[in-house]
């Protein structure tokens, strides 16, 4: 029997007072905020998820289709109020927390092809390899260690990139160093963190939409392009700014292969309605589906410009320190708070004794004439160089421990490059396509912060070349781990190229305006050369001036 085809909808705004659409709040917002909205979407959680799976609208066939961490996810159970208990409270199994299989288990010529996925019963982050229970503890330190990087690779893609393509993939064009960051970058770290690597159901791809943190997290992407969109207005309304028209060679389950894709393409499975799918023409703001996010209500601005400004001061009160021209725009006290909070959540001040009588110096100094350099670090491999998911641990100073599975909390640890690759026999033909061509993909790990935090320490005087090469010359370093957190020999990831830029940055005249970037950066292959001067840092990973000379690295 032929299944009824769903339409894809949102609420109609007509139903709301003066035609404003309701908002996705964060969740934590919601939580404390709005009771009874929070009592109502864990409910309805809870419902959705015990829909029996053979269902089509179940919770198991619409994931199968594809302290840092809010305390509403790491919890097992979770209070609630039902009707017909006149306003008490009932403890529930949490919704957030994990998904149950209940008597599922994947068939045989499934490609969901782990062992322990087989077994697992529910959806579990960071499993402990003795007893298979998540992990929270682990996971929270892993996204601590990692939050203030995140936060400075998103502002800085969601600010200061003006094309699509590179603000929203992470596919490599060859001479592109300024923009080898992309939200895509930043999506897939999140995957590797909540998971645990490939261990967890977060970091295997086939099996990340049953971990109900999967949809928040794809719901915050959602957020970051239509703020994106906001501050970068399609002024010429072009139909190639969100899709460059191309052949798909394989073509999909609607359309055979070798045809045009364009931006009038059909979006199947999304209906329109029963006659027609969605295109991407039709579907580039969120009010047609009615919603918003706080960061995107327009309709309560006059002028754009207002607008604009609104979401720059909407940004600093989710992340006061989302980047040093952000914390320099701001008056005294709001640059020691920002300070305060990036002490309290750096592993590597932790672990430092500041003498009797410390005090900061001043940060202002770090721009003179208000401007500074950025530094960034670039990373280019082959996405699926080791038939699956891996990453590129990012230090300033060696890592503290010989363990591997450390690295993730190590005091010296700064970023992580995550790639989600595939294993040689995937079932998915984009990822056999992309292991053909050898694709390679990039990301960045922004130093400034890091940076800053050397200079608060006295490590470094200022953040000129003069004196942040030698710096980096000396503690930058890399590593590589497999999906499971063993290390991988650097020199054997194929393509593997890590490179370091400067962007000159304006701090902007008032807060509410975004930094200024220079159009053009500066590559440094001398950082990530060895100092013989013969061949690459990391076994041969590093750019050399001979490598740029010859092109095709970068």
């Amino acid at each position: 029997m032929s299944q009824k085809p769903h339409i894809t909808k949102g609420i109609p705004v007509s139903d709301w007072q003066g035609g404003s659409v309701p908002l996705r709040r964060e969740i934590r917002d919601l939580e404390k905020n709005y009771p009874d909205q929070w009592n109502l979407y864990i409910l309805a959680l809870a419902e959705f998820q015990s829909v029996p799976a053979e269902e089509q609208l179940s919770y198991y066939q619409i994931a199968a289709g594809q302290a840092y961490l809010p305390s509403s996810l790491r919890e097992e159970n979770i209070d609630v109020i039902k009707p017909g208990i006149k306003g008490k409270s009932l403890s529930i199994k949490n919704p957030l927390y994990s998904y149950y299989f209940g008597d599922l288990k994947p068939a045989d010529e499934d490609e969901l092809r782990e062992d322990q996925f087989r077994d697992w019963k529910n959806t579990i982050r960071w499993p402990d390899p003795k007893t298979s229970l998540s992990q929270q503890d682990m996971l929270e330190k892993a996204l601590g260690n990692e939050v203030a990087n995140l936060r400075e690779k998103s502002f800085l893609v969601v600010v200061s990139y003006e094309r699509y393509g590179p603000f929203s993939n992470q596919n490599w064009e060859e001479d592109t160093s300024s923009i080898y960051g992309s939200i895509e970058d930043v999506h897939n770290t999140i995957h590797d963190q909540v998971g645990g690597g490939n261990t967890g159901h977060m970091g295997q791809i086939p099996y990340s939409a049953f971990d109900p943190a999967f949809w928040l997290h794809h719901t915050n992407i959602d957020r970051l392009f239509a703020i994106w969109q906001a501050l970068h207005p399609d002024k010429n309304k072009s139909p190639d700014r969100y899709v460059t028209s191309q052949k798909n060679e394989r073509g999909t389950f609607i359309a055979g292969p070798q045809k045009d894709e364009t931006i009038d393409t059909p979006l199947a499975p999304f209906r329109m309605n029963v006659d027609r799918y969605w295109t991407s023409a039709e579907v580039k703001q969120t009010s047609l589906f009615g919603y918003a996010y706080p960061e995107t209500q327009e309709r309560k601005f006059a002028e754009k410009e207002d607008y604009r400004s609104a979401i720059i001061d909407d940004l600093w009160r989710v992340s006061p320190s989302p980047s040093l021209a952000m914390i320099l725009a701001r008056k005294a006290q709001s640059q020691q708070v920002a300070l305060t909070k990036i002490k309290k959540a750096s592993t590597f001040w932790q672990q430092r004794e500041q003498p009797v009588g410390y005090k900061d110096p001043d940060i202002k100094a770090l721009a003179p004439e208000g401007r500074y350099l950025e530094w960034i670090t670039n990373l280019k491999a082959q996405k699926h160089a080791l038939r699956g998911t891996f990453s590129v641990h990012v230090f300033l100073g060696d890592p503290t421990s010989g363990q591997s599975t450390s690295w993730p909390f190590d005091p010296n640890h700064v970023g992580t490059f995550s790639v989600l690759g595939d294993s040689q026999d995937t079932g998915c033909e984009k990822c056999q396509t992309d292991q053909a061509n050898n694709l390679q993909v990039t990301g960045q790990i922004p130093l400034t912060l890091a940076l800053l935090e050397r200079y608060l320490a006295g490590q470094i005087s200022n953040l000129s070349s003069d004196v942040v090469v030698p710096y980096l010359k000396k503690n930058l370093h890399w590593r590589v781990t497999a999906g499971d957190g063993s290390e991988y020999p650097r020199g054997e990831v194929n393509d593997l190229t890590v490179s370091v830029i400067s962007n000159e940055a304006t701090v902007p005249s008032a807060p509410n305006e975004k930094p200024i970037y220079a159009v053009d950066v500066v590559l440094y292959p001398e950082i990530t050369t060895k100092e013989s001067g013969e061949g690459g840092r990391g076994d041969g990973t590093g750019l050399t001036r001979e490598g740029l000379n010859q092109g095709g690295q970068v």
